[in-house]
Order: structure tokens, then C-alpha cells, then sequence
């Protein structure tokens, strides 16, 4: 008996059938109750949902065979000759007389087929990926109707399976990384509650290098960055072993049937080599290097998490030891051990301990806000003032934001603190002495797991804040893990009467579609297209271009981390229209934001076209009016070099950035 041939496009079927996900899977009622019912309606003892293999065919469900046998080889399989005719119902009414069968073991032997009637299951590409089958011992022609009936179940049965396959690309999509196409924090956290089956190493990885790149290239730099090293971690890897990214610059790679200290070096010493090599990044060579804390699972545990703990502080000490290491829980010689007594760790773990404390209810919220006014460059309006998160959680003890929000994200926390920046923020705006506007930066966490437009609606309702002074502040990070929630979102807030803005422009891959597919009123130019600008004719032409855009769309363009009068003076020219940043003013607390809102107010308009005019009107001011000079002057720059001074805390809530 010589098998079916193989349909024309099997490579591409056999690639559509794996990708179906639903090879080697339990049984599903929703497929058994088919089977039944195609059973019933053409009276047969045997029914299946068949899906064929390279070299098998599988029952996703099947009555009438022996209890256990979910497959047969293919080159007995009626339904191997179904597929090849996809858009057709093969019926075969005696099979001892059909020479494509009769000398079939399925016919010849046990269980005796004579009557095969199968319906091809064909997916939206058009490959036909198996049949939903009905076979009697007996020879029998059945009726038309029959058959119009078995088709109308097969109709049924493929869409069960293009439901299957949606919602395995759903789930797949919640738990991978967009950007280089890993496993994301919640794959990796999904994949830590399976009990471990085997030896198992968890490797942590930081980049060292990576904030250069950003800041030296640009976000969009910083993303080509981390593909390349997504892709090369896979090449140190084996096929078994699997890679997340937990955010920003941190992997993380789970090595099955790996339980020594020489295996888990040999891995790490692959990646250093691997990611030692040089990056180019538009022209130029950048190096970044990694620094790995590892951990084994011992071999009285099978639960995954208590890895995390010790690879992390493994991790810390391969930093503080130099970058560019690795250190391994438990190895001898490495001073401290891989327990949480170590003083990093135990400081983190506190840390984490005391964050969560202050942001679940009832919760001590020992946290401040600062404002920094965001003013307008051609009247002086009504700015509006950013509110920016401080943490002391004990006196004196200054968390940075930095390191607290990007806790509060991986602990789940996110949405506790961006509430508590919402109502605090915008109650605190209701005092204010005229009605600027409030504007709070939300985390792509708190988009993707709350109902935002009822949170900041009952937060309105409680403070009274009229809905127009407020603006949410939304980054393409946030817009990027669920676009269609994305969207439902910004959507509810926008019926509220809420501003939204679309933070850090020109920093990411995909702002254009954003401003396209999103109902925003404001466009937040990123600093990294500012600093410079001056000085740079490309990043002129940038921000000439996202103004430019920005009146197309109706939305209010600004201009984010502005530091000297050159800046200030080409973005006017370019025609932006609001302005924010060191130059104009510092975060200050809410009890000094009159006066913040008077400077940058003043210090936005001095270079007004109507002054630019009365200067030229008037060539040699007298002492009264001396300051009314084309630069700054003197006794205006001093002040402002001053609130340069220090490091920049100009951090956004929701990220660490």
C-alpha cells in the first residue's frame, strides 16, 4: 500500500500545523462535543478530529477507538489523502474496494474500516491541517444531507481552531517582549511557578554600558542596542534553554539540566565573549560588556522563585566587584554567600519591603511632589506644572527616583503609586493660587492593568480638580504593550475632558502611528533631540518638523529639558510652542510653585519677537532697563547655573528613566 502523496505545500502546511500549537495537547470539550455530534448525525461508531503530522496523524479528539490511542502512522491514514484535496469532502464508501485502501492494515486487520467520509480542516492561510473524519466498520453511501451536515460540523471545528490559535497568539503576545522578541517579566514570572522537572541554573544579566548608548545615540540606538544583544544571547544558548528581557537593560536566561558551577560558568563565559564583541551603532563602535549573577536551583526544591533572590544578589556583587563578572550563589571564594544576608541584598529586600508598605492601603505614603512649571514661548497663559515624585522613607534617606519607580514596576506596585501621585497631585492643584494645569507621567503597568479613566475620575470627583487642568502623560513604552487597550483607554479619558500628552517624542520607534491611532492634545519633544540643538542642524530640522506636525494635528507641541538660552532660542525659532527645564525652572515643593511659575514665566518671554523689536527700536539701553539684552544676562545666568548644578532629577513617574 503505497502512502498519500504529500500535498504540494507541505513544508509551509507543517509550519502552519505546529504553529497551530495543538499537537500533543489534552482533550477539549469543545472539540469532543463535535466529534459526538458528527458521530450522531452520520450514525457512526467512529468519529475524530484529525490533524496530520510529518509522520503521524493525531486525534485532538476521537470516540469509538480503544481507550489511550491518540494516533496512527501517516501512511495508513485516510485522512493524508483528505488534505490534499482542501476545498473537497473525500467519502470513500467500501474501502475493500477502493485500490487507494484496500490493502490498508486499518482495513485488512483491526478494526476493519470499510466506510471513511472525511471533511478537510483548512486554516485562514488556506492549508489544509488534518480532517474531521467519521468511520463505520461496515460499507454505506451516505445521503447528501448527511454530508451537508458533517461540512457544517467541520465548519465548526476550524473555527474552534482559529480560536485556539488566537487566543495561544494572545497569550503568547502577553508574555513576549516586542522589542527583541523574548520572553517579557511576566513570561519569565509565569515560567518560575512551573515546579521545576530537572536540575536548573538561573542566570541574571545587567549591561553595563548601556546607559552611554542611550544617552550618546538616542532611545531609538538604545533599542537597536538590545535587539542585537537579544540575538546574541540566543546564539550562546542552546535551543532548550529560554531568554526574557525583565525591562530596560536586564535579561534573564533559564538553563534546564544544568546543576554545576562548571556548566554555569562555561554558559557565562560564552555570553561575556558574545557580548564583548563591539557594537556599531550609526558608524561608530561602542563596547558594553555584562555583568551575570547566577544561581542553581538546590536539590531539594523544585520551586523556581527561590532562584531569584540569590542570582540578584549574585548579580550585585559581580557589579561591585568591577562589572564584567560573574558571580555564582554558593561559589567558594566569593566572600559573601548566595543568601539575603548580604548587606546589598538585605538593603534591596528592605527597600522592597518598605515600598510596599508605603503604597499598599492603608499604606504610610511617606512620599513628597515637586513641580516643574512647563510655560509657553509667545504669551504668558496659563502654564502648566509637572508633578514629579520624591521618597524619603526615613529621614534624610533620599531614595532616587531611579531606583524606586522601576521597583514599584517590577513589584507590581506601579498602579498604587501612580494613584497616589494622581490624587495628591491633583488636590494639591486645587490650592494653587490661579488655575494652571496639573500633569502626571502614568506607567505603562498602571495602562495595562487598571481602569484608568475611572481612577482618574473618582480622583476628580474627590478633589474637585476641573477635568481640563489635567493632563496624563503617556510614553509609546505604555502604548506599545497593549495598543487596542491603549487606545479603549486614552479614548475614556479624552470623554473625561483629560489632556493627554505622548511623552519623550523623538526618543522611540513608532511615534508617528501613535499620534495617529491616539486621541492626544499635547506632544512632548524628548531631551535628547533638545540638548544640542543649537549646535546640531539634524536635530533642528527634528524639532521644526515635530512642530510643524504638531499644528497639523492640533496639539500643543513642548519641548522637554531645556538648559541654556541658545536652546531656548532656536526652539522658539522652530516654532515650538512650550518650553521646560532647568533653564526656566528647577522641580520645586508646592509651596514654592508661585514663584517657580513667576521665574519661568519671565525667563520664557525674554526673548519675545516684540522685545527682539523694541531692542532694535532702542539700541542702547539705559541702566533701568539693561537687562533687556538679546542674551541673558549676567545676574540671570548666575541663578541659573546655579539650578544646573548637581545631578539632574528630573524623573518621570512610572519610569526610572
Amino acid at each position: 500500500m503505497p502512502p498519500a502523496p504529500l500535498p504540494p505545500n507541505e513544508t509551509e502546511r507543517l509550519a502552519a500545523l505546529n504553529a497551530l500549537g495543538l499537537l500533543d495537547t489534552p482533550t477539549e470539550e469543545v472539540f469532543d462535543s463535535l466529534v459526538r455530534l458528527a458521530s450522531t448525525v452520520l450514525d457512526a461508531p467512529i468519529a475524530a478530529v484529525s490533524l496530520v503530522d510529518k509522520e503521524r496523524q493525531w486525534f485532538k479528539s476521537v470516540i469509538g477507538l480503544p481507550e489511550g490511542v491518540r494516533e496512527t502512522p501517516r501512511d495508513c491514514s485516510f485522512c493524508s489523502h483528505a488534505i490534499l484535496a482542501p476545498h473537497e469532502t473525500l467519502s470513500v464508501p467500501d474501502a475493500t474496494l477502493d485500490g487507494r485502501f484496500s490493502d490498508n492494515p486499518l482495513v485488512t486487520g483491526d478494526p476493519g474500516v470499510r466506510f471513511y467520509a472525511g471533511v478537510p480542516l483548512v486554516d485562514p492561510e488556506g492549508f489544509a491541517l488534518g480532517a474531521l473524519c467519521v468511520v463505520d466498520v461496515t460499507p454505506r453511501t451516505p445521503t447528501p444531507r448527511q454530508m451537508a451536515k458533517l461540512r457544517d460540523i467541520a465548519t465548526g471545528v476550524s473555527a474552534a481552531l482559529r480560536l485556539h490559535r488566537a487566543l495561544r497568539d494572545l497569550d503568547n503576545q502577553a508574555h513576549r517582549d516586542p522589542l527583541t522578541g523574548l520572553g517579557n517579566r511576566r513570561g519569565f514570572d509565569r515560567q518560575l511557578a512551573i515546579p521545576a522537572q530537572s536540575t536548573q541554573a538561573l542566570l541574571l544579566l545587567d549591561m553595563d554600558s548601556f546607559k552611554v548608548i542611550n544617552d550618546t545615540f538616542g532611545h531609538p540606538a538604545g533599542d537597536a542596542a538590545l535587539r542585537e544583544v537579544a540575538q546574541r544571547l540566543l546564539t550562546a544558548v542552546r535551543e532548550s534553554d529560554q531568554a526574557f528581557r525583565l525591562g530596560g537593560d536586564e535579561f534573564a536566561l533559564l538553563l534546564p539540566e544544568l546543576g554545576d558551577h562548571d556548566g554555569v560558568r562555561a554558559v557565562a563565559d560564552r555570553l561575556h565573549a558574545v557580548l564583548g564583541q563591539p557594537f556599531v551603532l550609526d558608524g561608530l563602535v561602542m563596547d558594553l560588556g555584562v555583568s551575570i549573577g547566577a544561581a542553581i536551583l538546590p536539590a531539594d526544591t523544585a520551586d523556581l522563585r527561590t532562584l531569584v533572590p540569590r542570582a540578584d544578589a549574585a548579580l550585585y556583587r559581580a557589579k561591585r566587584a568591577g562589572r564584567g563578572l560573574t558571580r555564582i550563589a554558593g561559589e567558594s571564594g566569593d566572600g559573601s554567600d548566595s543568601d539575603l544576608s548580604t548587606s546589598a541584598s538585605a538593603s534591596r529586600h528592605s527597600l522592597k519591603t518598605r515600598l510596599k508598605q508605603a503604597l499598599v492601603p492603608p499604606g504610610a505614603e511617606p512620599f513628597d511632589l515637586v513641580f516643574q512649571p512647563i510655560v509657553s514661548l509667545s504669551n504668558p497663559g496659563l502654564p502648566t506644572n509637572e508633578a514629579l515624585i520624591r521618597w524619603s522613607p526615613e529621614l534624610g534617606d533620599s531614595v532616587p527616583p531611579g531606583q524606586f519607580v522601576p521597583m514599584a514596576e517590577h513589584s507590581g506596585l506601579a498602579p498604587h503609586l501612580d494613584r497616589w501621585v494622581l490624587r495628591t497631585a491633583c488636590a494639591m492643584a486645587t490650592k494653587w493660587s490661579k488655575p494652571w494645569g496639573v500633569s502626571v507621567n502614568i506607567s505603562a503597568i498602571t495602562l495595562g492593568s487598571v481602569d484608568l479613566a475611572s481612577m482618574v475620575h473618582d480622583i476628580l470627583d474627590q478633589t474637585g480638580l476641573d477635568a481640563g487642568r489635567l493632563t496624563v502623560e503617556l510614553t509609546e513604552t505604555a502604548l506599545a504593550d497593549d495598543p487596542a487597550r491603549a487606545g479603549r483607554q486614552a479614548e475614556a479619558l479624552r470623554s473625561l475632558g483629560v489632556g493627554i500628552a505622548l511623552d519623550d517624542f523623538g526618543a522611540g520607534h513608532s511615534s508617528l502611528v501613535a499620534l495617529r491611532n491616539y486621541p492626544f492634545t499635547k506632544l512632548k519633544i524628548d531631551r535628547a533631540l533638545i540638548s544640542g540643538i543649537d549646535r546640531d542642524p539634524v536635530r533642528c530640522h527634528s524639532v521644526r518638523f515635530a512642530a510643524e506636525l504638531g499644528r497639523m494635528l492640533d496639539l500643543t507641541v513642548a519641548a522637554e529639558g531645556v538648559e541654556r538660552p541658545e536652546e531656548l532660542r532656536v526652539l522658539r525659532e522652530c516654532g515650538v510652542g512650550e518650553c521646560q527645564g532647568y533653564l526656566l525652572a528647577r522641580p520645586v515643593a508646592h509651596a514654592a510653585i508661585d514663584g517657580a511659575v513667576e521665574d519661568a514665566v519671565r525667563l520664557a518671554l525674554i526673548e519675545r519677537p516684540a522685545d527682539m523689536q523694541a531692542r532694535r527700536a532702542n539700541p542702547a539701553p539705559g541702566p533701568a532697563d539693561a537687562s533687556a539684552t538679546t542674551q541673558l544676562s549676567d545676574c540671570e545666568i548666575a541663578p541659573l547655573s546655579l539650578r544646573r548644578a548637581g545631578a539632574r532629577d528630573r524623573r518621570r513617574v512610572g519610569r526610572g528613566a
